[in-house]
């Protein structure tokens, strides 16, 4: 305690507490948690639980347990850490107060408190052009003998530390071309989101779908800036598994 850290927007923070004169043994230390935006306490055992109020229950702070005696004397720890993920009522791009107490003793040295500084800045770091990563999954492009097929392709945008997340206006734009550069893209479905992070697509290939390569774009943008990722597939015969021979050299 009495230092200040940045976290990202529901992630977990290790809470410790070192008793100055490293007394061993005490049983009664707790952290409370306060909310700087509007003075609310985290309230651990309401109903719900895990919610900031003005007026909390009892308890509102978390009990510590001592880490090791004999290894680290006076260490005091919130077991799990501060989850952030589980608080009912975040507020963005906040900072939390955590004051280390002891009740009802008297006889620990605690530090002064400490500050958790949830999002902010950290979030748009991780949500910059180079922590993008869209992830995307297509099947084999199988022309049918007959027919038409449609071929589902899905698409993870994910950040740097690998949390799903949606994109601007949850929205993506997709585009397929062959490769000598003609437009494909009326197979090519409208991209729609099927939960955070998570979209789709659908690709059709029917009996009369060249055998080619197909480029994949798929654009959108994340606080503002434009991201683009691109994949190549191949329609392949169905019968064969294979492109057809275009011609044979004896």
């Amino acid at each position: 305690m009495g230092v200040s850290v940045r976290i990202q927007t529901g992630g977990t923070e290790p809470i410790q507490v070192q008793e100055q004169n490293q007394i061993t043994g005490i049983t009664d230390i707790f952290v409370r948690v306060r909310r700087d935006s509007d003075g609310f306490f985290l309230d651990f055992a309401g109903a719900p639980p895990d919610t900031f109020r003005a007026a909390p229950t009892q308890p509102n702070s978390a009990a510590l347990s001592e880490v090791s005696a004999t290894l680290m004397p006076g260490l005091y720890d919130l077991s799990g850490g501060l989850d952030l993920s589980i608080i009912t009522n975040t507020a963005a791009d906040d900072t939390l107060i955590v004051f280390p107490v002891q009740t009802p003793g008297t006889n620990a040295s605690l530090p002064p408190p400490g500050e958790i500084k949830v999002g902010q800045f950290v979030d748009d770091l991780l949500e910059n052009t180079s922590a993008i990563d869209l992830r995307i999954e297509i099947p084999p492009l199988e022309r049918p003998p007959g027919g038409s097929l449609g071929y589902r392709i899905l698409l993870e945008v994910r950040n740097a530390g690998g949390a799903l997340i949606d994109p601007d206006s949850n929205s993506i734009s997709g585009s397929a071309r062959n490769e000598l550069d003609v437009d494909r893209s009326t197979n090519l479905s409208a991209v729609t989101r099927t939960a955070v992070g998570r979209y789709e697509a659908t690709y059709a290939v029917d009996n009369l779908h060249a055998i080619e390569q197909i480029l994949f774009t798929f654009a959108f943008a994340v606080s503002s800036v434009a991201q683009i990722f691109e994949q190549v597939e191949t329609v392949i015969d169905a019968t064969t598994g294979e492109p057809p021979l275009k011609g044979m050299g004896f």
